[in-house]
């Protein structure tokens, strides 16, 4: 149950996390003449899928690292070893979500930036 609370947790301020690191940005590239506001949204895309990236490869090898140290050096807690990695993985997972959605929405916004 305990578990179920902290992930509804995480899942709220992921949403607001993603509502405020979206929306400041856009705002501030509305005031900027049309060139600078493909260019910054452009930089921001890019550094948004590096981001993605490291994060993704972040989340597999802190899971990989769990199961590990799980297995191999603490035999005798071998038994809530997949339900911690597959916890952390879970953590991951959701930054990874809150990435990948800014990241579609900056690049729809460079296309909508660019066709107008």
């Amino acid at each position: 149950m305990n578990s179920k609370i902290e992930i509804a947790k995480m899942i709220g301020l992921a949403t607001i996390k993603l509502t405020l690191s979206a929306t400041i940005p856009f705002i501030i590239t509305s005031y900027l003449p049309p060139e600078y506001q493909v260019l910054l949204t452009l930089l921001m895309t890019i550094s948004l899928g590096f981001y993605l990236i490291f994060l993704l490869i972040k989340g597999f090898c802190k899971f990989l690292e769990k199961i590990y140290s799980g297995i191999v050096t603490q035999p005798e807690k071998k038994k809530g070893t997949f339900k911690r990695a597959f916890y952390g993985l879970a953590k991951y997972l959701c930054r990874l979500l809150v990435v990948y959605i800014l990241f579609v929405y900056s690049i729809f916004t460079v296309m909508s930036i660019h066709v107008s």
